[in-house]
């Protein structure tokens, strides 16, 4: 069941999606229209003028006509494409995060309702990775804005370059950022979640006359059947606090089933089944994570 605050949220952020299209539709037909009438303007006028001075005349409005058609053509052609670019503008500034050139929130939600959507179609698994920097307000607080936005950025640049081609990055806002990973059932996620702990372990920032050591946490979780978007991320937060509660510097995942807590993030607890904690075996849990 979806409780109501999720439903109102939906059907804000569906008004939003709607406003928006609606105006760049109206906006760019518009103009492309303008652009036609104009055409048509350049062709008659020039068609007309041409008539007295080109003779004789019959040939002469065909040739100004000619001459107007091309001329009206290339113009309207130019401006359509102009008007191409500038939508294309438009949207990426929507959906791209100034500072990281990450893809933002909005269209992250816009991918995990897509992958969803295929999902429940034809039953292809993804998995999402929720990454979290270690310590940020202390980075912030210590070094200062810009020095954290310059972590943030070098993060931007260092964990696409460890994930598939098909794989995305988004950043969700703060110090968080979100790797949706298609066609990844839990363990290919978990090898992918290994890759970006390992490329960021020893990464360093500089300040000043320092440098900082920047480590992550993150969180996993593999989409299950029947379920939304928004319970895929809470899996996934649920995951990462597990790991931040743990210290740091790692990552957990979830399995999926509403009995059993978080598990550290290494394949082999996969396939132990038998010793995977209970959230009523604090004793489990324990033992678990400190192997």
């Amino acid at each position: 069941m979806i409780d109501p605050e999720t439903r109102v949220a939906r059907y804000f952020i569906a008004i939003e999606r709607h406003i928006m299209n609606r105006y760049l539709n109206s906006h760019f037909s518009a103009k492309y229209i303008l652009l036609r009438i104009v055409a048509a303007s350049c062709i008659v006028c020039i068609g007309v003028g041409m008539v007295y001075l080109l003779p004789p005349y019959s040939t002469g409005f065909v040739n100004g006509g000619s001459i107007g058609l091309i001329l009206g053509f290339l113009v309207s052609e130019k401006w359509r494409r102009d008007a191409e670019t500038e939508k294309t503008k438009l949207l990426e500034v929507a959906t791209t995060d100034p500072l990281t050139r990450l893809g933002n929130r909005r269209l992250m939600e816009s991918e995990l309702f897509r992958r969803l959507a295929i999902h429940r179609r034809y039953g292809t698994p993804f998995s999402v990775l929720l990454i979290d920097v270690d310590h940020f307000k202390s980075i912030n607080d210590n070094h200062g804005h810009d020095i954290g936005d310059r972590v943030l950025q070098a993060l931007a640049r260092t964990i696409p370059a460890t994930l598939r081609d098909v794989d995305l990055l988004f950043r969700m806002g703060g110090e968080e950022f979100l790797a949706v990973l298609p066609d990844a059932p839990l363990n290919n996620a978990v090898i992918a979640a290994n890759r970006i702990q390992e490329s960021i372990n020893g990464m360093v920032v500089a300040s000043n006359d320092r440098l900082l050591s920047i480590t992550v946490s993150q969180g996993l979780a593999e989409v299950q059947c029947h379920e939304e978007v928004e319970s895929l991320l809470k899996r996934a937060d649920q995951a990462l606090y597990a790991a931040k509660r743990n210290g740091r510097n790692t990552f957990f995942m979830d399995l999926g089933q509403p009995d059993l807590d978080p598990v550290p993030g290494n394949i082999a607890a996969l396939n132990d089944t038998e010793h995977r904690p209970s959230r009523n075996d604090s004793n489990a849990a324990q033992t678990l994570v400190s192997k």
